[in-house]
């Protein structure tokens, strides 16, 4: 997630499904993401619900799984991001999910999945975007507003 306003939104709407979560944002005080932080490393909440600013220097052990509702804008964002499920020889589970406007992004993704070893969903490995390097197709229109559902 790149956004404060969308980790927000995920977490409420994660709630009023009886999830427990907490976000951590760069619009929250030093105080209140350590205090995020510690929660979730206690076992206290499940869910951590956070913007790019969590895939970079958060030291949590034993994470299961990293879902990425935005999909990050390039390869090293997308490492870190996922890196949280590695930590001290663990591992886990990544998911991403991805629409057309993440396409500039598919054949690096498809190559760093191909060179570890992981599995590629037929859809992504099948899409014509996946043979053209990052950078090449054109820009996509910025994402509209979005409402998010949850069943």
């Amino acid at each position: 997630m790149r956004e404060k306003r969308g980790v927000e939104l995920i977490s409420k709407n994660l709630s009023k499904r009886g999830y427990s979560s907490i976000i951590y944002h760069g619009g929250k005080s030093q105080e209140h993401r350590e205090k995020a932080v510690n929660r979730f490393k206690n076992g206290l909440v499940d869910i951590l619900v956070c913007t790019d600013l969590g895939g970079r220097g958060l030291d949590v052990k034993a994470v299961q799984h990293v879902i990425n509702f935005d999909a990050p804008k390039n390869l090293s964002t997308y490492i870190h991001r996922i890196g949280r499920t590695g930590r001290m020889g663990m591992s886990g589970v990544a998911t991403t999910f991805l629409t057309k406007h993440d396409e500039e992004t598919f054949h690096d993704l498809v190559e760093f999945l191909k060179r570890n070893g992981q599995k590629i969903p037929e859809e992504l490995e099948n899409h014509p975007a996946t043979s053209v390097k990052s950078g090449i197709l054109p820009k996509q229109k910025p994402r509209r507003k979005q409402k998010i559902f949850a069943q």
